[in-house]
């Protein structure tokens, strides 16, 4: 392979990007097989710096008291049914309910 070709410069460049982010991955704080794993997809050429930060950089779950857990499905589905049950009467319905009740008072 002939290495003054622009080919050779883009691997070399990937090659050069995955060196880095492989020693920020092993500084970090994630399991070993984890990090065994990364270090594989990130030495692909051209793709494995891609596919790693597309994995990899997925955001932190928040802390509990900032989660909205609040809502599960269960509730969800208890105030839809609660909804289905009762359909809405729009207003032009309820005006036309309320002109037939005076109208037989």
């Amino acid at each position: 392979m002939d290495f003054s070709s622009p080919a050779a410069y883009v691997v070399g460049i990937s090659w050069l990007i995955s060196v880095g982010l492989a020693y920020k991955l092993w500084r970090g704080p994630n399991v070993v097989t984890l990090k065994i794993g990364f270090t594989l997809v990130l030495f692909i050429p051209l793709v494995g710096p891609f596919m790693y930060l597309w994995i990899h950089g997925a955001p932190s779950p928040q802390p509990e008291h900032l989660q909205n857990r609040k809502r599960f499905r269960r509730d969800l589905l208890d105030r839809w049914s609660e909804n289905q049950e009762q359909p809405q009467r729009d207003s032009r319905s309820r005006r036309h309910a309320n002109r037939k009740s005076r109208w037989r008072q």
